[in-house]
């Protein structure tokens, strides 16, 4: 009677039971990135819900235990996209802010280029975080607001304060409605969907940051240092 030969095991699976051998430095660090680069491709092409692990694992074209391995659950997998690409953008920013800032009277143009700036410079030259940005703006689903509130946590926030700070002439309900719609234009031009060549025709370019920065800019700025509208003010929370 012919005996069963054993399967060899396949050294990069996470299973239990199995004493995996040691992966090379720069072949962990090349699966994370493959795995980071498809997540984000495929969040922003299908959305978070869309999209399953086996599906980022195969076009990673690594394993379906690396996703647990390196991160732990999906919704771990798109903070560490966000993270990858959002702490730059922030840094540049907190950067260009403290220069704002350091003149005896900082001016609202000026802020609004320190937050604008990076976001717009990064979303031309990152295709996949562009769209992935613009879609995760607006997705309901529980586990991406979850990410997203802790990506973008209040309290570390310095751009609405620095706002704040150069809008002393709305009360704070008028002032974040205004936010508000900042931050609407910043996601949308960001996010570059290609909507408004439907409206304004093919020709329209949106591809150029200094150029969005030129048109958006004043406008923003008007808008944040119109008079208020309210008869009764509401002030800020101590």
């Amino acid at each position: 009677m012919p005996t069963k030969t054993a399967k060899s095991a396949n050294p990069d699976r996470k299973t239990a039971g199995v004493r995996e051998r040691p992966v090379p430095p720069d072949q962990k660090d090349s699966s994370r990135e493959r795995l980071l680069d498809a997540a984000e491709t495929l969040f922003a092409e299908v959305g978070y819900s869309g999209i399953s692990v086996r599906e980022i694992s195969a076009r990673a074209e690594v394993n379906l235990g690396s996703i647990p391995y390196y991160f732990g659950t999906k919704e771990n997998l798109l903070k560490e996209v966000l993270i990858r690409r959002v702490g730059p953008i922030n840094e540049e920013r907190r950067r260009l802010l403290e220069i704002a800032m350091a003149v005896p009277k900082p001016t609202i143009e000026s802020i609004l280029h320190a937050v604008l700036g990076p976001a717009f410079r990064s979303s031309r030259e990152l295709t996949a975080y562009r769209k992935l940005a613009g879609r995760l703006a607006t997705d309901p689903t529980p586990e991406v607001r979850k990410v997203m509130d802790e990506i973008y946590n209040p309290r570390t926030l310095i751009f609405p304060k620095a706002l704040r700070s150069v809008c002393p002439h709305v009360d704070i309900d008028e002032f974040n409605w205004r936010l508000m719609c900042v931050y609407g234009s910043m996601f949308y031009v960001q996010a570059d969907t290609g909507r408004m060549q439907t409206v304004a025709g093919a020709g329209f370019d949106t591809s150029d940051p200094e150029l969005a920065l030129e048109y958006v800019v004043p406008f923003l700025a008007a808008g944040l240092s119109a008079p208020s509208g309210r008869r009764r003010k509401k002030k800020d929370p101590a």
